[in-house]
């Protein structure tokens, strides 16, 4: 060996190398990502529909045991808070140990902070076909007078149309406080005050919205979120403290759980008439899923309404009885 120092080959990688490397695997990251997401958002829109079918068959069945549907907000005695149509869907959502514990007929049967016992019955009870797994908006949380979380109802009841704007609608009054500056229809299928019967309905039921999505933010001019989904302020129970059905709704109160189209699927625009985030009566149907807003119709179908949709063919399918044929 002459005394010399044997050298072994080096494996290693060299600092070029190893940066090489690391390029390649964030090109990668950056290509699988995109379609990464896509996958888990389409399984989210999947499973949101789902959960509108369930809710559309439970209305339906609802019609085919009392030959109505709910109402979608009704008041309680003295002028006080009633129940949303959520209240009567429980049953059908394989709920009926809550809905047979819940007093649906005392004075603010439908305000949690005034109703301790109505109060125990729903506080911390997670409600999942009530949920879109898209929406940013929390599963759960408290609400006015409630300790304990409630379920926030990713969907919510289409009352009817709007008059504004030019539409032809008579059956809506002006509502509600804390800005009345907005108004709410009793043409739709889930009117407050009004259990809608099926003979009413003569647009045909794969025509006719009945129930859809508001899981997402509006923004304030200044980029200020607002939850505008619809039990905010008062819970998925509450109903409305208002008698009366429009165009003879005794509108001081909003009507909770509920919406009337006025408004483009998916405006965000916070300053908007009749839009407040204390239920303002026209907040818009809105999604977190690009492009679209899952709506289910009277016949059960779930339907991606995409957002390019005319606002008065939304208002055609928000109402019951107006003659028109909107091409989805």
């Amino acid at each position: 060996m002459n005394g010399a120092t044997e050298r072994h080959p080096s494996w290693g990688f060299t600092i070029v190398e190893l940066l090489v490397v690391i390029a390649i695997l964030a090109v990668l990251v950056a290509l699988l990502l995109p379609a990464l997401q896509s996958s888990r958002e389409s399984a989210r829109s999947s499973a949101c529909k789902n959960h509108l079918r369930q809710i559309a068959l439970g209305l339906w069945l609802h019609e085919e045991t009392h030959d109505f549907l709910p109402a979608g907000a009704s008041s309680a005695p003295y002028r006080t808070m009633g129940t949303s149509w959520i209240v009567e869907l429980l049953p059908y959502l394989e709920e009926s140990i809550i809905y047979d514990a819940y007093d649906r007929r005392s004075m603010h049967s439908g305000e949690i902070g005034l109703h301790s016992r109505n109060r125990r019955v729903v506080e911390g009870k997670l409600i999942p076909p009530l949920l879109c797994p898209s929406s940013p908006i929390p599963a759960m949380s408290p609400f006015h007078g409630s300790l304990s979380p409630l379920t926030n109802p990713s969907y919510v009841g289409v009352a009817g149309a709007s008059s504004a704007e030019g539409y032809l609608e008579a059956r809506v009054s002006a509502c509600c406080l804390p800005r009345v500056d907005g108004d709410i229809s009793g043409g739709g299928l889930l009117p407050p005050g009004h259990a809608v019967r099926w003979r009413e309905v003569t647009d045909g039921a794969s025509r006719t919205l009945l129930v859809a999505e508001q899981t997402d933010f509006a923004y304030s001019s200044t980029g200020y979120p607002h939850r505008i989904d619809g039990a905010v302020y008062m819970g998925w129970t509450a109903g409305t403290s208002s008698p009366g059905t429009p165009p003879n709704y005794a509108g001081v109160s909003p009507a909770y759980n509920v919406t009337t189209v006025r408004y483009p699927l998916n405006t965000k625009r916070y300053e908007l008439p009749g839009v407040n985030d204390n239920r303002g009566p026209n907040n818009p149907l809105l999604s977190a899923h690009p492009g679209i807003v899952n709506a289910a119709m009277l016949d059960g179908s779930v339907r991606a309404l995409h957002e390019s949709l005319e606002v008065i063919e939304l208002k055609n399918l928000a109402t019951r009885d107006d003659g028109a044929a909107t091409r989805l």
